[in-house]
């Protein structure tokens, strides 16, 4: 008798992620579709996504219950909702700080002779986002887009430095945190201690922490509402940035995130 042949290892998994893959593609094929008509109804959705009203309808809910779109209880008519207008806002302000921040960075990068650097939080980790590196400055380990822990990084102490210890426990998880050198703090107790420093000082230190021969020095930067929405940071070896140097870099990254959180609009005190 004839054996049935075994299916392909993987087999099923890569046709589940082919379905999602084809799914997340509709979905923003009626995202699209919607924003560029303002309003449009189901069929007309249908038609402009080429698929058929059962399957539209079915990808709409889901936007609908995520308020990625919204239905007119008028028209029936289906709209941007406020979730994707969150998202969209969330770019185009990422977008405005990296313009603002160029030419600052740049100056002093050049003024300093040292790597500087812009970061944001993406979830429970920081993400650079803009970089400068001066001829004679160590070369950064981390490119623009990485991601770095919050908990012994510079860039990172400054993000959360001035949240709730409750919203703190949420971003860096339970202890003990993760390692990476003799000097990284692993319990809540050096962190938090760590961030009252932060927050006194007005700047962030990384002394060996993450990378064993390299220091950090970072800022926080601010939205008008005095959000801190993004750091400053100076990279520099070890033997470059020592307790005085430290003094100079911070004073400047202070100054330099300060001109950068008033051209963001922010006039008044920090927000906790």
């Amino acid at each position: 008798p004839a054996r049935s042949r075994p299916g392909r290892p993987g087999r099923s998994r890569e046709r589940e992620e082919i379905g999602v893959t084809r799914t997340l593609d509709r979905g923003l094929a009626i995202l699209e579709a919607v924003a560029a008509k303002g309003e449009a109804s189901l069929s007309d959705i249908a038609r402009a996504t080429d698929m058929s009203a059962s399957t539209a309808f079915r990808l709409i809910q889901t936007l609908e219950q995520r308020n990625f779109l919204a239905r007119s209880e008028e028209s029936g008519a289906y709209r941007i909702g406020s979730r994707a207008f969150d998202v969209g806002s969330a770019f185009s302000a990422a977008a405005r700080l990296n313009d603002l921040a160029r030419p600052v960075m740049r100056r002093l990068a050049e003024e300093l002779g040292e790597s500087v650097a812009l970061g944001m939080r993406e979830g429970s980790e920081l993400m650079y986002v803009e970089q400068f590196e001066a001829r004679s400055a160590v070369r950064m380990m981390a490119r623009l887009g990485s991601r770095m822990p919050v908990h012994c990084t510079a860039v990172g102490k400054v993000l959360v430095g001035w949240l709730w210890e409750t919203r703190i426990d949420e971003i860096v998880g339970p202890e003990p945190f993760a390692r990476y050198t003799s000097a990284t703090r692993t319990r809540r107790a050096e962190l938090l201690r760590d961030l009252g420093q932060v927050r006194e000082r007005g700047y962030a230190l990384d002394a060996q922490e993450y990378e064993g021969e390299v220091r950090c020095v970072a800022a926080p930067v601010r939205n008008r509402e005095g959000e801190v929405v993004a750091a400053l940071s100076v990279s520099a070896s070890a033997g470059r940035l020592g307790a005085a140097r430290e003094t100079v870099i911070a004073t400047a990254l202070m100054q330099t995130a300060a001109e950068l959180s008033a051209r963001l609009g922010w006039r008044g005190a920090a927000r906790r």
